[in-house]
Protein backbone atom coordinates (compact mmCIF):
# COMPACT_ATOMS: atom_id res chain seq x y z
CA UNK A 1 0.00 0.00 0.00
CA UNK A 2 1.33 3.51 -0.87
CA UNK A 3 1.19 6.09 1.35
CA UNK A 4 0.54 9.38 0.52
CA UNK A 5 2.50 12.49 1.42
CA UNK A 6 -0.24 14.13 3.45
CA UNK A 7 -1.56 14.66 6.91
CA UNK A 8 -4.24 12.15 8.21
CA UNK A 9 -6.67 11.96 11.26
CA UNK A 10 -5.88 9.55 13.87
CA UNK A 11 -9.08 7.53 12.16
CA UNK A 12 -7.61 7.60 9.19
CA UNK A 13 -4.02 6.20 10.62
CA UNK A 14 -5.73 3.71 12.63
CA UNK A 15 -7.54 2.47 9.31
CA UNK A 16 -3.95 2.82 7.53
CA UNK A 17 -1.86 0.58 9.74
CA UNK A 18 -4.49 -1.40 11.54
CA UNK A 19 -3.54 -0.42 14.83
CA UNK A 20 -6.86 0.99 16.85
CA UNK A 21 -6.62 4.73 18.01
CA UNK A 22 -6.19 4.05 21.52
CA UNK A 23 -3.18 2.26 21.09
CA UNK A 24 -1.97 4.97 18.33
CA UNK A 25 -2.12 7.37 21.90
CA UNK A 26 -0.77 4.90 23.93
CA UNK A 27 2.37 4.07 21.39
CA UNK A 28 2.70 7.99 21.25
CA UNK A 29 3.58 7.81 24.89
CA UNK A 30 5.57 4.94 24.60
CA UNK A 31 7.59 5.81 21.29
CA UNK A 32 8.94 9.23 21.11
CA UNK A 33 9.81 8.51 17.33
CA UNK A 34 5.69 9.06 16.98
CA UNK A 35 5.08 12.56 17.58
CA UNK A 36 2.12 13.23 15.36
CA UNK A 37 1.39 17.06 14.73
CA UNK A 38 -1.20 18.99 16.64
CA UNK A 39 -3.68 21.05 15.49
CA UNK A 40 -6.79 22.79 16.09
CA UNK A 41 -8.32 21.52 19.14
CA UNK A 42 -5.74 19.58 20.15
CA UNK A 43 -6.53 16.89 17.09
CA UNK A 44 -4.03 14.69 16.29
CA UNK A 45 -2.72 14.99 12.38
CA UNK A 46 -0.24 12.06 11.21
CA UNK A 47 2.28 12.81 8.68
CA UNK A 48 3.19 10.09 6.07
CA UNK A 49 6.87 9.43 8.29
CA UNK A 50 4.80 8.97 11.08
CA UNK A 51 2.31 6.22 9.28
CA UNK A 52 5.77 4.66 8.57
CA UNK A 53 7.39 4.98 11.96
CA UNK A 54 3.98 3.10 13.15
CA UNK A 55 4.09 0.29 10.73
CA UNK A 56 7.76 -0.58 12.06
CA UNK A 57 6.05 -0.53 15.81
CA UNK A 58 3.47 -3.25 14.35
CA UNK A 59 6.00 -4.94 13.02
CA UNK A 60 8.33 -5.45 15.85
CA UNK A 61 5.72 -6.16 18.39
CA UNK A 62 3.31 -8.15 16.49
CA UNK A 63 5.30 -10.07 13.63
CA UNK A 64 9.19 -9.99 15.46
CA UNK A 65 7.02 -10.25 18.80
CA UNK A 66 9.58 -7.55 20.84
CA UNK A 67 8.22 -6.52 24.23
CA UNK A 68 7.23 -2.74 24.22
CA UNK A 69 11.10 -2.22 26.41
CA UNK A 70 12.75 -4.62 23.65
CA UNK A 71 11.20 -2.44 20.74
CA UNK A 72 12.15 0.24 22.18
CA UNK A 73 15.49 -1.30 22.86
CA UNK A 74 16.31 -2.05 19.15
CA UNK A 75 14.83 1.20 17.69
CA UNK A 76 17.70 3.21 19.85
CA UNK A 77 20.13 1.25 18.72
CA UNK A 78 19.29 1.66 15.31
CA UNK A 79 18.97 5.39 15.67
CA UNK A 80 22.39 5.24 16.99
CA UNK A 81 23.60 2.96 14.85
CA UNK A 82 22.30 5.51 11.93
CA UNK A 83 23.78 8.56 13.65
CA UNK A 84 27.26 6.46 13.40
CA UNK A 85 26.78 5.71 9.85
CA UNK A 86 25.89 9.31 8.30
CA UNK A 87 29.33 10.45 10.71
CA UNK A 88 30.94 8.58 8.68
CA UNK A 89 29.59 9.09 5.32
CA UNK A 90 29.91 12.55 5.69
CA UNK A 91 33.42 12.87 7.09
CA UNK A 92 34.15 10.46 4.15
CA UNK A 93 32.78 13.25 1.73
CA UNK A 94 34.33 15.86 3.71
CA UNK A 95 37.55 14.61 3.34
CA UNK A 96 37.06 13.70 -0.92
CA UNK A 97 35.98 17.45 -1.39
CA UNK A 98 39.19 18.41 0.46
CA UNK A 99 41.32 16.21 -1.60
CA UNK A 100 39.65 17.72 -4.96
CA UNK A 101 40.01 21.50 -3.09
CA UNK A 102 43.69 21.10 -2.44
CA UNK A 103 44.64 19.39 -6.15
CA UNK A 104 42.91 22.19 -7.52
CA UNK A 105 44.78 24.72 -5.28
CA UNK A 106 48.14 23.02 -6.02
CA UNK A 107 47.31 23.06 -9.77
CA UNK A 108 46.69 26.37 -9.70
CA UNK A 109 49.89 27.32 -8.15
CA UNK A 110 52.08 25.76 -10.64
CA UNK A 111 50.73 27.32 -13.40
Amino acid sequence: MKIEDKLYSIGQAANITGVRPYVLRYWEKEFSLIRPIKGDGGHRLYRKEDIEKILYVKELLHQKKYSIAGAKKKLLEETKEKKRSASKVDWHKFTKELKRDLRSILAAIEK
